[in-house]
């Protein structure tokens, strides 16, 4: 039978998948709290399998791995933007929005002439 995490991921460095099955374990710890919540117990193996199956609906799988996508982009995002601007600081330049482009320009910082 097929694990669960490898239904996530294509391969071992699959980020997004992994990130996917981040997801999905987070979403199985949120399930565990609200339906503690609302009955007084824990779930029993079979709650608990019912619940697994319905995640590893085809969809269901497909929802997760977009989620994992979308989040492991962010984070390049934000890394390079960072990056750019640490980059940008120790080189002494600028990017400042251009809507002509919409893509950030780069231009030179000029430093005041002293007297």
């Amino acid at each position: 039978m097929e694990s669960v995490y490898s239904k996530f991921l294509s391969g071992p460095d699959d980020v997004s998948g992994a990130l996917a099955y981040a997801a999905y374990q987070r979403s199985k710890m949120e399930w565990r709290t609200q339906f503690h919540a609302a009955h007084s117990r824990q779930p029993g193996q079979s709650e608990a399998e019912a619940f697994i199956e319905v995640q590893m609906l085809p969809e269901n799988i497909l929802c997760l791995k977009q989620r994992g996508g979308r989040l492991a982009a962010q984070f390049i995002r934000e890394a390079v933007r960072e990056r750019t601007a640490s980059t940008e600081k120790a080189v002494g330049i600028q990017t400042i929005p251009n809507p002509a482009f919409r893509e950030p320009v780069s231009t030179p910082i000029i430093p005041p002439q002293g007297d």
